[in-house]
C-alpha cells in the first residue's frame, strides 16, 4: 500500500503538490492544536519544495518558516529536544527570524541531549548572530547559555574564560 502511495504521490503535479501540500497546512493550523505544530510544518516544508521545483519559492517560504519555528518552540516546550533540535535547524536553513533566537533553542536542545561541543557551536553562532544584528541584550543572553553549556560540561575555566569579557562591557 505505500508503494502504490508513492507511485500515485510521484504522479501529481508539482503544481497540484503544492497545492494540496498548502491546503493540507492551512487546514492543520485552522485546528489551532499545538500538538500537531510539527506536522503543520512538514506540509509547509513540502509545499515549498513543490514550489521550489516550479520556480516560485516566495510564497510559502514565509509560512514555512512560521510553522518551523512554532513547532520547534512547542517540541521545546514539550521537553522533545531531538525534534526541537532538528526543527530550528529546518528553521535556520529556511532563513527564520531572528536567526539568533533558533540558535539559542538549537543550542539548548543539543545541550539538553548531551551533545555539549554541537550546543556551544550554535551558541557561537548564535553570539555573533545578535552581534551583527546589534542586540546587546541577545548577544548577552547567548554568551551567557555558552558559559551555562561550559560548566555543565565541567569546563568552569572554559564558562569564565567565555563570559569575563562580556562581564567586563
Amino acid at each position: 500500500q505505500g508503494l502504490i502511495g508513492e507511485i500515485a504521490y510521484a504522479r501529481l503535479p508539482l503544481g497540484v503538490r503544492h497545492e494540496r501540500h498548502l491546503a493540507a497546512a492551512g487546514y492543520l493550523e485552522s485546528l489551532d492544536d499545538e500538538t500537531i505544530a510539527g506536522i503543520a510544518a512538514s506540509q509547509y516544508i513540502s509545499a515549498d519544495r513543490a514550489a521550489a521545483a516550479l520556480g516560485d519559492r516566495e510564497p510559502t517560504a514565509d509560512a514555512s518558516r512560521y510553522a518551523l519555528v512554532d513547532a520547534a518552540e512547542r517540541a521545546t516546550a514539550l521537553h522533545a529536544h531531538g525534534e526541537a533540535l532538528r526543527l530550528a535547524q529546518l528553521a535556520i536553513r529556511a532563513g527564520a527570524e531572528p536567526k539568533g533566537g533558533m540558535l539559542e533553542l538549537a543550542a539548548a536542545s543539543a545541550n539538553a541531549l548531551g551533545e555539549s561541543e554541537r550546543a556551544d557551536e550554535f551558541a557561537s553562532q548564535a553570539v555573533e548572530s545578535w552581534r551583527t544584528g546589534s542586540d546587546r541584550g541577545g548577544e548577552l543572553r547567548a554568551l551567557t547559555l555558552r558559559g551555562r553549556i561550559a560548566i555543565e560540561d565541567q569546563a568552569a575555566q572554559r564558562a569564565v574564560a567565555l563570559l569575563a569579557p562580556g562581564m567586563e562591557q
